[in-house]
């Protein structure tokens, strides 16, 4: 960025984290949606077709330190631009969760539910704050509006 760019962050957590002190940020990945993103998308997708009980255990299994992680592959000092909007790691790989979970078949709704039983039945023991709700959304959302216009 040259200094006369400015985009909107997700949240303060963006830049200031859970912990409310500002991270070292040394990169803002603008080209994320067009590549970076698509390869996580990809990298998030199980082995084969499954059937429901199936994809219920998968997702449980792979959501936190499992394949549907993504964020553990992104760097934690860059920030990512989707949709004009900048995210930190966490949430980016938030965004990559949300785009799956559409692609699993499940509704908005259903997806953000199952986040926070997916974080709570963790060691986290808590919900989803709202910032990472936002960024599910923000990935349902794409991959919803991707299907729809083709």
């Amino acid at each position: 960025m040259n200094g006369r760019t400015f985009y909107r962050c997700n949240s303060h957590e963006t830049i200031f984290g859970t912990e409310k002190k500002q991270r070292p940020i040394n990169n803002v990945d603008i080209t994320f949606q067009s590549k970076e993103f698509l390869d996580r998308l990809e990298a998030s997708k199980p082995e084969g077709p499954m059937g429901l009980i199936e994809t219920y255990e998968w997702i449980y299994e792979q959501s936190i330190s499992g394949v549907m992680d993504q964020k553990r592959n992104l760097d934690k000092n860059t920030l990512y631009l989707f949709n004009n909007t900048l995210f930190n790691s966490n949430e980016a790989g938030n965004i990559v969760w949300g785009a799956r979970m559409y692609k699993f078949g499940f509704n908005l709704w259903n997806s953000k539910d199952l986040a926070h039983c997916a974080r709570f039945f963790s060691d986290q023991k808590k919900f989803d704050e709202a910032h990472d709700q936002r960024a599910i959304e923000t990935g349902w959302g794409w991959a919803y509006m991707q299907d729809i216009t083709r």
